[in-house]
């Protein structure tokens, strides 16, 4: 096993034995127990409130300009919802940015919907995108249902705990 591998291992150690104390586990469960400056789980945190209240702001904003729906009606006269901004990757201009300033949000920007829409390289840039990441939560699925079968067979023993 090599040292990601045994990281990951630790961190499912540490988050079932939260679970087995609790009888839950949830975000505020972890962080709670994570605030004791010797738990091992300590370090994977922010605790400077000012970084993180900011990286929280972020996040807050992220979830703003994602929950905007747009009405239009479909080829068919349904009514649809869709997001009114999407995230296309699209670093900013060098002069746009600071130098000691990070790209942040992995250079995704929120460009209204009707923009990319009309402009094919933008429509074919999201919406590969948005193939990426249903494709990869069809795999989940799939996993997560096979794991499901094998799980439920009598027979069944936890190989790899990573």
């Amino acid at each position: 096993m090599d040292r990601e591998e045994s990281k990951v291992s630790d961190l499912r150690e540490h988050l079932q034995e939260i679970y087995d104390r609790r009888g839950r586990l949830t975000p505020d469960d972890v962080v709670e127990v994570a605030k004791d400056e010797n738990h091992p789980l300590h370090n994977r945190f922010e605790w400077n409130d000012s970084t993180a209240a900011d990286a929280y702001r972020r996040t807050q904003a992220q979830e703003l300009i994602r929950s905007v729906r747009v009405t239009y009606v479909d080829r068919a006269g349904a009514e649809q919802k869709t997001r009114a901004f999407v995230a296309v990757r699209q670093p900013l201009p060098a002069d746009e940015t600071e130098d000691d300033e990070p790209e942040i949000n992995g250079g995704y920007r929120y460009i209204p919907a009707e923009v990319v829409a009309k402009d094919e390289l933008l429509a074919r840039q999201a919406l590969a995108e948005m193939e990426r990441e249903w494709k990869t939560l069809r795999a989940k699925f799939d996993r997560f249902a096979s794991y499901c079968k094998v799980v439920s067979d009598p027979v069944f023993e936890l190989v790899d705990a990573a």
